[in-house]
Parts: C-alpha cells; sequence; structure tokens
C-alpha cells in the first residue's frame, strides 16, 4: 500500500515501556513514578499513544494492569494509553471488558488494548486453539466500540496476521531484528487478507526499538543490546527521522511504536529522548513524507 502525502498529517507517533529482566530497575516507587513523569510529559509534547505491556506493570511495577490505567488516565488527558495483554482467559474476559468499559468512559475513549500473539501464553501449540476461542469470544463482547480499541501484536506469525484480519484488528508489526523493509511481505499478507475477509482498510503501525538523543554516542550507553539496532531507530533525531521516513513510505504505515524504555533508562535521558522525538523527530518525518 503506497503512503499518500495526504496520510502524512494523519500518521501517528507514539512511545512504549518494553519489559526487560536482564537488566535492574529502580525502586517500585520510583519507577512507577518516572513512568507517570514520562506518560504526562508524551501527553504535554502531542505524541499520540503511550504503551506498556501487563506483563511489566505487574512484573515490574507490582501493580494490576486495570489500577495502572486508571493512575495513567488521572494523570493524562489526550494520549491514547495502550495496554499489551498476552493472556486471555474466557473466564476474565467479561471482567476485562468491564474495566475497558470503565476507562474508556473515564479517559473519553483513550484505551486500547493490545493482544500479543507472539508470547508463549499464545503460541504454545496445547494452547493455542484455547487462544484462538477466546479471542473470537473477546472480539464479539468489544465489536460495538466507537473506534479500534483492540490491536494485534505480532513478530511475524502468518497466522496471527490472518487473525488480525479476519476479526476487524488493526496490526501492529514488533520488529527485534533486521531491518523493518524487510517486512514487506507480512505487510502485503495484511493487506490482501483484509481484503479477502472483506473488511474495510485497517490500521497499520510498527512497534519498534529505539532512543533518540543529540550525539549518537548516548543512546549505545542505554539496554538496547538485547536488540539488533539495524531493526531500531538509534541516532540523532535527524537521522532517527530519516529512517522513519523511510520505512513509513516503504510499508505503507498509519502507526509508529518507538520502544524507548525497559525501566533502566535513567529518567532524564529517557524525557530528552521523548522531548526529541516529539519536537523535532516527528516534524521532521511529517515534512520528509509531504514532499515525497
Amino acid at each position: 500500500m503506497p503512503f499518500s502525502q495526504a496520510s502524512s498529517t494523519s500518521l501517528e507517533f507514539g512511545v512504549s515501556f518494553f519489559r526487560s529482566p536482564s537488566f535492574s530497575a529502580p525502586p517500585v516507587g520510583a519507577l512507577r513514578d518516572n513512568l507517570i513523569e514520562q506518560a504526562v510529559l508524551a501527553d504535554q509534547l502531542g505524541l499520540d499513544v503511550f504503551g506498556f505491556s501487563e506483563d511489566f506493570a505487574v512484573d515490574m511495577l507490582g501493580m494490576d494492569l486495570a489500577d495502572l490505567l486508571h493512575q495513567l488516565a488521572a494523570a493524562t488527558s489526550d494520549i491514547t494509553l495502550a495496554a499489551s495483554i498476552s493472556d486471555i482467559e474466557r473466564t476474565d474476559l467479561n471482567t476485562r471488558n468491564a474495566q475497558r468499559n470503565d476507562l474508556q468512559q473515564i479517559t473519553g475513549n483513550r484505551i486500547e488494548v493490545v493482544i500479543n500473539r507472539d508470547q508463549e501464553r499464545a503460541t504454545v501449540e496445547s494452547t493455542k486453539s484455547k487462544f484462538n476461542h477466546h479471542l473470537a469470544a473477546w472480539n464479539d463482547l468489544t465489536d460495538s466500540s466507537p473506534h479500534h480499541a483492540t490491536w494485534i501484536e505480532v513478530a511475524g506469525r502468518s497466522d496471527a496476521i490472518l487473525q488480525s484480519a479476519q476479526y476487524n484488528c488493526p496490526l501492529l508489526l514488533r520488529v527485534n531484528s533486521g531491518s523493518p523493509l524487510d517486512w514487506k511481505p507480512f505487510v502485503d499478507m495484511y493487506h490482501a487478507a483484509i481484503s479477502r475477509f472483506g473488511q474495510e482498510s485497517l490500521p497499520l503501525g510498527l512497534l519498534v526499538p529505539g532512543f533518540i538523543a543529540n550525539t549518537k554516542q548516548e543512546p549505545s550507553s542505554q539496554p538496547f543490546e538485547q536488540f539488533d539496532h539495524d531493526a531500531g531507530f538509534f541516532g540523532s533525531p535527524a537521522s532517527v527521522a530519516e529512517k522513519i521516513a523511510t520505512v513509513v513510505e516503504h510499508l505503507g504505515l498509519s502507526r509508529i511504536i518507538l520502544r524507548y524504555n525497559c525501566g533502566s533508562c535513567n529518567h532524564e535521558s529517557a524525557m530528552e529522548c521523548l522531548r526529541l522525538f516529539a519536537t523535532e523527530v516527528v516534524p521532521q518525518v511529517r515534512e520528509a513524507l509531504a514532499t515525497r
């Protein structure tokens, strides 16, 4: 799907925390405060999405996902809050949906659920069919949502890409290794599946590691060793903006989410990364796309 000049203004930009147990993090209270402060800054800077996983909330913060969402909802006013989950049990569906509806009312429909289809719980053969069945039930519960409130996150599973189109859920491709440009076959599969299932055009997002600083040296000191740097957006605002614009144009994206912090990043460096992303990278990307 080619990227049109008209869509450059509607392209969404967001950031996300990610879980990385191999790195030490600040005490739970400080980590929670840092996350909320960074979400507030992202909101103030006009970024579109702030994301995190349920595993991060539970394992790193010792908090229930709904409780963290309530705190973030109270602290922010405009930004979409995207919560990634990997375990959906039939007994939890009504509870999760009730919590989601409650938060949607509080926030004015700023809550999105991102279902991670590449976590072990969703891929082990003995549980995969059950997961798929529960996903169908979840889709039935949320079908009347006023906007795309459920995304499907995948790292290349073809069955999950087809499932995203089948259930009319936007696709969020998660890149951990290799160039994002190499993911074009999955994008083509997604669009073909949308046509096959007779769906309307759906958003397409990219979840990618990255960190922005005013020098090329600073990002390399951050805890991103687990990622292939070719897969991410690391470097100065100008270099990151050029790479993002190229990827967006090639893949026809409608959303970019930067995985910028696993909790162990220096708080001030993370805040500066957000500032550079919102005030320098985003405008440069929009300008570059508008002239292509």
